[in-house]
Formats: structure tokens, sequence, C-alpha cells
């Protein structure tokens, strides 16, 4: 199953990229300071808080954003020792959107109907998530998927980081844990009738109760 998953993962970066090539490009720079909203630390403009959907914004240093939402119908890539702090914000993925992490976001939520990529090493901290009925995430090897209270498992989730939720997990969709992957959930995990739950026997999982 994780070598299905591994060589899937390069394939739908490459798709993802494609999609946007017609698009605009947008970098963050902080050459002023590290409010996202300020058009100053963007190359070569400000992309907005609504993200178009050809368009793709790059984080190549760590940004502040201070919105109480912020829509991705294209995408967003927060490089490697970069991070995106909104802890005020609920970041929202489109179906066709997608957020890649390759370093740290942290936000008040995430509602996710596109493609999530949590990526070697990376850290998602949320308040609470949600991954609707049309998403896919992939949480790669080593790295973090944090939520303070609850997580709502809608669509497609393949699990080879961690992934620790502080109340519950309500899994609706169809999960893959591999045998790298630790999930730990300090409340219930309520499954729906229709849900499918796929984990191999070495992955580590950790339930107060699963319902």
């Amino acid at each position: 199953m994780t070598k299905t998953i591994l060589l899937a993962f390069p394939l739908l970066l490459m798709s993802l990229a494609s999609s946007t090539i017609s698009g605009k490009s947008y970098r963050f720079t902080a050459a002023v300071d590290d409010d996202f909203e300020n058009s100053a630390n963007w190359s070569p403009d400000f992309p907005g808080t609504e993200i178009g959907e050809e368009d793709q914004v790059i984080l190549e240093e760590s940004a502040i954003f201070w919105g109480e939402s912020l829509l991705i119908r294209g995408g967003i890539r927060v490089e490697k020792k970069a991070s995106l702090k909104a802890v005020q914000t609920v970041i929202m993925v489109t179906e066709g959107g997608w957020l890649d992490n390759r370093g740290k976001i942290e936000a008040k939520s995430l509602v996710s109907g596109g493609v999530l990529m949590n990526q070697l090493w990376s850290v998602l901290s949320l308040d609470v998530c949600r991954f609707a009925l049309t998403s896919e995430a992939f949480l790669l090897p080593q790295s973090s998927l944090l939520v303070s209270t609850d997580c709502y498992q809608e669509g497609r989730l393949d699990i080879q980081g961690t992934v620790r939720v502080g109340r519950s997990l309500y899994q609706v969709g169809t999960s893959s844990i591999s045998e790298s992957a630790l999930v730990e959930v300090a409340g219930d995990m309520l499954m729906q009738n229709e849900s499918e739950l796929r984990y191999h026997p070495q992955a580590i999982l950790l339930f107060s109760e699963r319902n």
C-alpha cells in the first residue's frame, strides 16, 4: 500500500504543477516585513486573499496572516524553513485547489475540498479541521498533523506520518494508515457505516474509544 502511495504522490505534484502553468505565479519574499497582506513583500504583486483557480502562491519566507479567511482555488506552497501563521484564519481549499506544505502552517481551521500535501518534516497545526468529500490528503513520513479539538474526515486520507487529535476523530471517508504512521486521538474515533479504515499492522493507533 505504501509503495503505491509514494509512487502516486510525485505524479500528483506534476499534475498540480501543470494545472497552474497557464495562471500567474506569486512569491512572498518578506522584503519589508512578515505581513502576508503587505504588497511590498510580494513579487510581482499581491495575490489577494482569494487565490485564483489557475494561480499559485509560493511562500519562500515566513508570513503572518491576520485575516479571517484565506480562500484557495488555485494553489499555495509553503517552502522548507518557511511558515504561514494564521491563528485567526479559516483556510479554505476548494475542489481543484491545493495546499502544499513543506514547512509549517498554523491556522484556526482548515476546510479542504481539494488536495493537501504535508511533506517530509512539515507541520500543520490547527484548532479544527475538515476534509470534505472531494478532498485528498497525503501526510508523508515524518510530517505532523496536530489538531487541538476535532477532525472530520469525509474524503481520502493517506497517513504515513503523525496525526494527533485533541478530542474526536469523525471518520466518514477512506483512510489508509501505513506502517510508519502514528495516529493518536485523545477522545473517540467515530466511524460511519460507509467509512473505510485500512491500516498496516505495524502502525501505532491510540484511541480512547472507537465506535
